[in-house]
């Protein structure tokens, strides 16, 4: 009853790891002003299979 999230997301390879209904993406935010370089973050999506 909805869009896959890859769909939504734009294409093939975007989630390096999936499992028990949640699909995990690595987000690493650029360098700052400064020079810092933040941690990265994760979003996760639960997904449903057919």
């Amino acid at each position: 009853m909805g869009n896959l999230v890859t769909e939504l997301l734009g294409g093939k390879g975007y989630f390096g790891y999936a499992r028990n209904g949640l699909a995990y993406h690595v987000i690493q935010t650029d360098v700052d002003d400064s020079g810092f370089l933040p941690n990265p973050y994760l979003d996760v999506y639960e997904y449903r299979g057919r």
